[in-house]
């Protein structure tokens, strides 16, 4: 017996086989039990098996690929316009032959592991998101029947609630009230939840020159590993992780980095959007306060807890420092380089950061004059993110330059001391020059 095409009516117990040759002649039709469907399906030898691509698909595509059977999986809505008579299992097996033996029909991806870890991690985040949602909306309602208006915003709801509760009268009694706050402790269990898989996080380049551009800010969802690595189990004496790309790339992590109080986690979307390739779709390390080079391993496959002493690392081979921690530093932004403003009052502004650590404040200083306090833009509460910074001063007419420094929220102020980005990235103050007419 010669089965082209194996169809297979997937169920939780009993799945239903219709093998068929190259003609589509029927060869084979029978139920099996879960228990010796693997079995049954190697014993026919198909040269191709064909499903379904919902419910347990995919897990079985990787065990007939494991024993080195083709698959293919067909959304099942380009199944059903092959269904003759009846619809039942026997007929589907037999619909979805007839729609693999089409030669322009379209098929799904088989899904790995770590594609459908990827996928769980955006279902279960999106479940909370709804349950923190209808918690919310619950008590709205509860207290727009007793003349009460609440914001829709979780932000804004936050916000409201102890005003509401507490300048409450009238309508809203003792018993509300309990119910409310009964219901506000729920949504911010949740709510903690939801942000311990997500954060702003500013990633900076260890190659960034002074007032360079090797740096940027966005919205990281993932799973924080200091959670893998204390359910997992860290050895004594352990003092790195050494993180290894799909590439073959690799990198030295001090360990401290990933079990802290700081997000470092496993990222798989970025912006709210899964991981773009080049940022290491499926997914990728994001460590706050670290520069990428001990850190950032794109399209991570595997992560092994050492010491430093154990390892040697691409970077680390190469003359760069061992742990990489990012340096407080600040640009100026406005105005450009070179840039002609009128005189008079003229704003200046930018970005400082100090991952892990936090800005305190941002001096800046127009032609060696004293160092002006410059304004802060207000940031979530969160000191892996950079923050926007902005100043005003009187200036003549003629040609200028403004320097800009950053003081952490340790204290440390920003050396004005020159260095390279090699080994362990670039300092001093970033300087332009610019014209006043």
């Amino acid at each position: 017996m010669d089965i082209d095409i194996l169809g297979i009516d997937l169920a939780k117990r009993v799945f239903q086989l219709h093998g068929a040759d190259r003609r589509g002649h029927v060869l084979h039709r029978s139920k099996v039990t879960r228990d010796g469907f693997v079995q049954a399906v190697r014993s026919l030898r198909p040269r191709l098996v064909a499903m379904e691509a919902f419910s347990s698909a995919h897990h079985w595509a990787r065990c007939f690929r494991a024993i080195g059977i083709e698959v293919r999986l067909i959304s099942p809505q380009y199944v059903s316009p092959f269904v003759k008579t009846n619809k039942n299992d026997r007929n589907d097996a037999q619909a979805i032959v007839e729609a693999a033996s089409r030669p322009t029909m379209t098929f799904v991806t088989v899904k790995s592991l770590e594609q459908q870890d990827m996928q769980a991690v955006h279902r279960v985040r999106e479940l909370l998101v709804h349950q923190r949602t209808a918690l919310i909306n619950q008590v709205r309602g509860l207290l727009g029947e007793r003349g009460v208006t609440m914001a829709k915003s979780p932000e804004a709801f936050k916000r409201a609630v102890p005003q509401v509760l507490s300048s409450c009268e009238g309508e809203v009694t003792s018993i509300c009230q309990a119910m409310v706050l009964e219901l506000t402790e729920q949504i911010q269990a949740l709510e903690d939840r939801i942000k311990r898989t997500e954060a702003w996080i500013t990633l900076c380049c260890v190659s960034n020159e002074v007032g360079g551009d090797l740096i940027g800010n966005a919205w990281w969802s993932g799973v924080l590993i200091r959670e893998l690595l204390s359910e997992a189990g860290v050895r004594d004496g352990a003092d790195a992780v050494l993180q290894t790309s799909r590439d073959g790339w690799n990198c030295g992590t001090p360990l401290t980095a990933l079990t802290d109080d700081r997000n470092a986690m496993l990222a798989i979307a970025m912006n709210g959007t899964p991981l773009p390739l080049e940022h290491g779709f499926p997914v990728r390390t994001v460590v706050p306060g670290l520069y990428g080079y001990v850190s950032a391993c794109k399209w991570v496959v595997d992560m092994e807890v050492t010491s430093f002493d154990e390892i040697s690392a691409y970077w680390t081979e190469r003359g760069w420092s061992e742990e990489g921690p990012v340096k407080i530093a600040s640009r100026i932004d406005v105005p450009r380089s070179g840039a002609d403003v009128p005189s008079g009052s003229v704003s200046f502004g930018g970005v400082a950061w100090a991952q892990h650590t936090g800005i305190q404040g941002v001096e800046f200083s127009v032609d060696g004059d004293p160092w002006t306090d410059a304004e802060i833009a207000p940031v979530p509460n969160n000191d892996d993110t950079w923050v926007q910074w902005k100043g005003v001063a009187e200036v003549e007419e003629g040609d200028h330059t403004v320097r800009v420094r950053a003081i952490g929220k340790d204290g440390q102020v920003q050396t004005g001391v020159e260095q390279d980005v090699v080994p362990d990235g670039a300092t001093g103050w970033h300087t332009r020059g610019f014209s006043c007419t």
